[in-house]
Parts: C-alpha cells; structure tokens; sequence
C-alpha cells in the first residue's frame, strides 16, 4: 500500500481547477510547464526590513517543484511567462510547506 498525497488532495483541486498554465525558465535555462494561481494583483508580503508590501506574486504546489527536481530555494533570478514576462525575486512556504508563493517583478524590455 502506497502514501497518501495529502498535497495533492488538499491542493490538488485548486490548481486543477483554478490554476493557469506559466512556463518557469530556471537560472540554467530550463523551461518547465507548471500551473499556477493568479496573484499578480498583489498579496501583502513582509519584506527584510519587516515592512508590508504588496507585491505580485503566483502560487503554485511544492510537489510540482519537487517532481520536477526544483529546490525552491534556487529559483531567485528564474522568469516566469504568465500574462507577461516576469523576474523571479523570492520564495516563501504557505501552508506547512505544501504551496510556494513565488514573488515577482515584472521584466524590463531590455533584459
């Protein structure tokens, strides 16, 4: 008898019927297909001076990442095409860590 995916039961439906296709180009250059929730509006974040912003920002499941072999911790630099082109700035874990919330910058024209 296998384990249970709690992860994808819990998260699963969300992004099966929520979630938008992106592409996440890695820092090595590796364009991977992944679904995401919309947050690009913006979601209040905590910055390093503990200061609330509200920055844009998508969701997405961990174990997305981690089928993929994707630490969350090396996607800072990585770009993200969904409903345009953006910059990968940070990472935080929601939910006991079966979600990431990817916080983004939206890319200059020149690069």
């Amino acid at each position: 008898m296998g384990l249970v995916d709690y992860d994808f039961l819990a998260y699963g439906p969300n992004y099966t019927i929520g979630g938008d296709a992106a592409v996440l180009t890695t820092t090595d250059g590796f364009p991977l297909d992944v679904k995401v929730i919309d947050e690009t509006a913006g979601v209040e974040v905590l910055d390093k001076a503990s200061i609330l912003t509200i920055l844009p920002a998508v969701r997405l499941q961990a174990s997305e990442l981690a089928e993929k072999d994707i630490a969350a911790e090396t996607l800072a630099g990585a770009t993200l095409a969904y409903k345009g082109d953006w910059l990968v700035v940070s990472h935080q874990f929601l939910d006991g860590k079966y979600e990431v919330r990817l916080i983004l910058e939206e890319k200059s024209c020149d690069g």
